[in-house]
Parts: C-alpha cells; structure tokens; sequence
C-alpha cells in the first residue's frame, strides 16, 4: 500500500514536471514570435537642419469680450505658474 502511494506520488512529479517544460518552452520560444532588435547608440553632432516658411495657428482660439475698456495694472502670477479659471488676478485700472 505504502509502495503504490509512492509510485503514484512519483508520476504525479513526473507528470507536473513535463507540464512546466511544456509551458516554459511555449511561453519562453513559441508564443514570442517577433525578437527584439538591440541598436548600439553614440553621440554624434546633427548633420540635418530643416527650415521651413508659413503661418503658425494656434490649437484653440479664445475669442475675448468685455463690458468695458481698461488697461492692466497687475498681474501677479509668473510665466508658467498655474491658476484657477474661477480667480481673477488681474488688477484693471
């Protein structure tokens, strides 16, 4: 009784054992068809400029129109920095 569980433990392994080879070679070799190219990269200086002649258009347009004329005095905010469309920063003189 003691040999067979034994054995049967042994085909068990064995069985497990030829299952993983069997997914190592599929996942490993087979299902990865296309292989990657590796590129050696250096420095080198820019041997190609372009120049080009048109109009530059903007993504969006705001078209802007306000109840009265004025100038700004003030905005406190610098290039860059982010504000909230809901706060006006501006000071109009």
């Amino acid at each position: 009784m003691i040999n067979l569980i034994k054995q049967n433990r042994l085909i068990a392994g064995i069985i497990g054992l030829i299952i993983i080879v069997i997914l190592i070679i599929y996942f490993g070799f087979i299902r990865n068809g296309s292989k990657a190219e590796t590129v050696l990269v250096t420095q080198t200086a820019i041997k190609q400029s372009v120049q080009l002649t048109g109009k530059i258009k903007p993504m969006t347009e705001a078209n802007l129109a306000f109840n009265q004329s004025g100038r700004a005095a003030a905005v406190p905010v610098q290039v860059g920095e982010q504000v909230k469309r809901e706060v006006c920063w501006s000071s109009w003189t």
